[in-house]
């Protein structure tokens, strides 16, 4: 088990990826940096269980950043000891093929939000399926995990707000 305090990384886009981590609490965050130097969320990782390890290259170097944007607590397990329990036990087969289908399926429920929804039904989205992280992640992270500029977003939070009986 290894503790990460909030702003931490638990991986570097570009540096090599030799172990697996699990959440056990906490918020994370990927993002990666574009060539010209631009930083562009990619997800957040919030439910007990979840695996967060980065996906790699062919070289095995992580593709995006993950940081802690809360203290964060997870389980780490080396790579090598994944691939032993993956060639031992056909159970972890089984659960390693769940883990890819959720983390799939996720990706593919973003990406279809970011390009087929209007902001409001963006911002709408990440209140459903990321429930509490909009006072955990900052308005830049969330903002550019919705492709959308941070006034964009607040004016999605003041509309939201406005709508709202009291």
């Amino acid at each position: 088990m290894r503790h990460y305090p909030k702003g931490r990384a638990l991986y570097n886009q570009g540096e090599p990826v030799d172990t697996c981590c699990f959440l056990m609490e906490g918020v994370t965050g990927a993002f990666l940096y574009t060539t010209g130097g631009k930083q562009i969320s990619d997800d957040f990782s919030f439910v007990s269980g979840e695996m967060i390890t980065p996906f790699t290259n062919r070289q095995r170097k992580a593709l995006t950043s993950v940081v802690a944007m809360s203290n964060v607590d997870v389980f780490v397990i080396a790579n090598m000891d994944v691939i032993t329990l993956f060639r031992t036990y056909p159970e972890f087969q089984t659960i390693l093929f769940e883990w890819l289908m959720q983390a799939y399926h996720k990706q593919w429920a973003l990406k279809s939000a970011r390009y087929q929804m209007a902001a409001k039904e963006r911002y709408l989205f990440f209140l459903k399926e990321y429930e509490g992280l909009e006072d955990v992640v900052s308005d830049r992270f969330l903002a550019s995990f919705l492709d959308m500029s941070p006034e964009t977003l607040s004016r999605q939070k003041r509309c939201l707000r406005e709508e709202k009986p009291d």
